[in-house]
């Protein structure tokens, strides 16, 4: 496999039920047969975040592995810096699905990499690499990658971030990535958030609790893509954790923020997000935010 001759995924457009521009729950079945194909003969491990797109996609594939030789497995990442619950969501969904479940964890803890690094920003992203890349890298080298298919929760509508990867594609919901080595699966990279929720509906999925607090599961409270108001929410829902952030943050001898809005050249101190919570339920960051909570 010669990443150099593959293309970019790129978002799907036109690929909607009845000719809609939206994605549909009825691309379940193409992602059935897609899937069928590309699992023969490989070893199964699915990202699974403890969000609802990651647990469509568990779901998904345990329905097609029992057919295989090698057993499904889930593999999540404890980044340490998790809304409390979600790893005990994880394992309970994994015991009840009969999914083999591999935890990994970070080297140094979030609030150690921070007092060394700084909080992370959209372009000093070391979250992303110390957190769930270096983990997974340090796992896959136990394993023969010429075997083994991963397969993630990615939605192409669900953010630009994610519509922008830089993995290549290799095939239908298929790509190559290019940092891991190996071929992911994509299974509802085609779907709406509404076909994500039918899919939940229809199968009797147990939903994360979380998202009956804040709206997602939040595997990680990194400051990148967190808004003042995600934070507030925080405070309110696991104090104890808001309060570990805050000590981190005063902690730095840089006088440093947890976020920075470069549109509006200012700092968001957490302190200040606990003095006067108030100020800022329901608000963002400008567009040109370093910490990208736009």
């Amino acid at each position: 496999m010669n990443p150099s001759q593959l293309v970019t995924l790129e978002v799907p457009g036109n690929n909607g039920h009845n000719g809609s521009a939206t994605p549909s729950y009825y691309n379940e079945t193409k992602v059935l047969k897609v899937a069928t194909k590309v699992i023969r003969g490989r070893k199964v491990f699915v990202f699974f975040s403890g969000g609802k797109d990651s647990l469509v996609s568990l779901h998904i594939l345990k329905r097609l592995v029992n057919g295989n030789k090698e057993p499904l497995t889930a593999i999540h990442t404890d980044t340490g810096i998790s809304t409390p619950g979600n790893r005990e969501y994880v394992e309970k969904t994994c015991r009840e699905l009969g999914v083999k479940l591999v935890l990994l964890s970070p080297k140094d803890d979030y609030f150690t990499l921070v007092k060394r690094w700084g909080f992370p920003t959209l372009t000093r992203r070391w979250c992303k690499w110390q957190l769930k890349i270096f983990p997974v890298q340090r796992f896959l080298r136990t394993q023969d990658k010429s075997k083994i298919l991963l397969v993630d929760g990615v939605r192409g509508a669900e953010s630009w971030i994610k519509k922008r990867m830089n993995h290549q594609r290799i095939g239908p919901l298929t790509t190559f990535h290019n940092v891991l080595r190996c071929p992911v699966f994509h299974p509802v990279y085609e779907w709406s958030h509404e076909a994500v929720e039918a899919y939940i509906e229809k199968n009797g999925l147990e939903v994360n609790p979380l998202y009956a607090q804040y709206g997602k599961a939040f595997d990680c409270w990194c400051s990148v893509y967190k808004t003042p108001s995600d934070l507030v929410m925080l405070k309110y829902n696991h104090n104890s954790l808001f309060k570990q952030l805050i000590s981190v943050e005063s902690s730095l001898t840089s006088s440093g923020s947890g976020m920075f809005d470069r549109g509006r050249s200012q700092r968001i101190y957490f302190r200040d997000i606990d003095k006067n919570p108030d100020k800022y339920v329901g608000t963002k960051c400008s567009s040109t935010c370093a910490c990208m909570t736009a």
